[in-house]
């Protein structure tokens, strides 16, 4: 209520990109989580060192870790994509790790190959 019309204005100009100031750009992460299996995660930011931050903090914290450009991007061109089954433990870790994922407002993707990768979200 009490903001300046430019601010909102600067605002809407970042959100579509134009204007002074940076804009929002997309990014994909791959990443390997409990059990090795593949995650790749898109984000869209304003800040790419904030958001790859963030996301190394939430892969440390849920016993995950970054992977390298290619490394779970090529299991999408396999036939059949190779699943993995987790059980016990290592699924529930694998869904918290997934959900905290999904939580983060910059991810606007996730993608797995946990064959049961019914998380909420």
């Amino acid at each position: 209520m009490n903001m300046p019309n430019e601010n909102i204005k600067r605002a809407i100009e970042k959100g579509l990109g134009v204007g002074e100031g940076s804009f929002i750009t997309e990014s994909v992460y791959e990443a390997y989580g409990p059990g090795g299996m593949g995650i790749m995660i898109t984000t869209a930011t304003d800040n790419h060192n904030r958001t790859v931050g963030e996301i190394k903090a939430i892969l440390d914290k849920k016993g995950g870790n970054l992977g390298g450009p290619g490394s779970v991007a090529y299991l999408k061109t396999l036939v059949p994509i190779p699943m993995i089954e987790l059980r016990g433990e290592d699924l529930e870790r694998a869904r918290l790790l997934l959900s905290s994922l999904g939580d983060h407002e910059d991810v606007t993707d996730l993608w797995t190959n946990l064959r049961d990768s019914n998380i909420d979200e």
